[in-house]
């Protein structure tokens, strides 16, 4: 997970500029108006909800987050990979239009449900991300690849605050007065290397409770997954190990006199993976990053001698 740059702007896009639908008073609004218009009449009307119980058999849809020009538009945002385990995912599914905030129902840190949700929030775009549906939907996924145990994992409806009470119900409150207390990460907002840590194995551990709560929801620590991220640190190792071993022959060649041609040749082949390695597109980023910090820490000499040779690895880092 890396934090994403994602503007807090309703994008120029017709559901949320075109005011071409028929609003509740007649007149002609946006979809995105509409659909917050229609959700607040339907949700906060207590002939259809009443004391965290659902009373009506009708039913709401939404129609402005599910638009094809939404998603486009969260494609480009999120670079076509989940905003929660950065895998690519539009060549195998379509993805996920995906609600921090669950709209529907909410389900609480200590196992409550709160019935409905963020109704309000259905169609603000601040409220969407870029999802995989093993990170947003609720699966049942294997913790260790040899055992086969498996979990219930994956958002869903799940959405802790750290205070109950905090928690904001209706829609003519100020949802902002909730943001200190949501304890799960939001790309979008924060730096998730404030909460987690990418080891080299694949594995992410907690630095804090906000990070042990968000591994948990999104089912950071599926097994599928961990095993990703672990081929895709050995696939970095060996890059940053080319880079070294290649600048060592390089300066023994010179030193020895004889043509350094094709050594230079195998530099620019490592330069050039380590480029699509962290290319905005390229997965597990999070994890790249950070073993990248590290190994640069761990590694000044040869960080130096790869500098004189104009490769900063540095310039790989946000």
């Amino acid at each position: 997970m890396i934090f994403i740059e994602k503007s807090t702007t309703n994008p120029n896009i017709s559901v949320y500029k075109e005011k071409r639908w028929k609003g509740a008073n007649g007149k002609k609004t946006t979809l995105a108006k509409r659909d917050y218009e229609k959700a607040i009449a339907h949700y906060a009307n207590p002939a259809n909800f009443k004391n965290n119980k659902k009373i009506t058999k009708k039913s709401f849809t939404y129609e402005a987050y599910s638009h094809k020009d939404t998603k486009k538009v969260l494609k480009k945002v999120f670079n076509s990979k989940c905003a929660y385990c950065e895998s690519f995912i539009m060549h195998i599914e379509p993805g996920d239009v995906e609600h921090f905030r669950p709209k529907a129902e909410i389900h609480t840190a200590d196992g409550g449900v709160l019935i409905p949700g963020y109704y309000w929030l259905g169609a603000d775009w601040k409220n969407l991300l870029l999802s995989c549906i093993k990170c947003n939907r609720s699966n049942n996924e294997a913790i260790n690849v040899s055992d086969g145990v498996v979990q219930n994992m994956g958002k869903a409806n799940h959405f802790p605050l750290s205070d109950e009470t905090k928690r904001v119900r209706i829609h003519n409150q100020n949802i902002a007065t909730e943001d200190p207390f949501v304890n799960i990460i939001n790309p979008c907002v924060e730096d998730p290397n404030n909460h987690l840590i990418f080891e080299d194995n694949g594995e992410v551990k907690p630095i804090d409770d906000k990070g042990e709560q968000s591994i948990k929801v999104y089912g950071l620590y599926r097994a599928d997954l961990v095993l990703k991220r672990s081929l895709a640190s050995t696939d970095l190792d060996l890059t940053l190990t080319g880079l070294i071993q290649t600048v060592q022959i390089l300066e023994q060649f010179a030193s020895n006199g004889l043509p350094i041609e094709n050594a230079l040749l195998m530099l620019e082949t490592h330069r050039t993976k380590l480029i699509y390695a962290f290319q905005k597109n390229a997965e597990f980023l999070g994890l790249k990053r950070q073993k990248l910090q590290r190994f640069i820490d761990d590694n000044t000499q040869s960080v130096h001698r790869l500098n004189t040779l104009g490769i900063h690895l540095e310039d790989f880092l946000p």
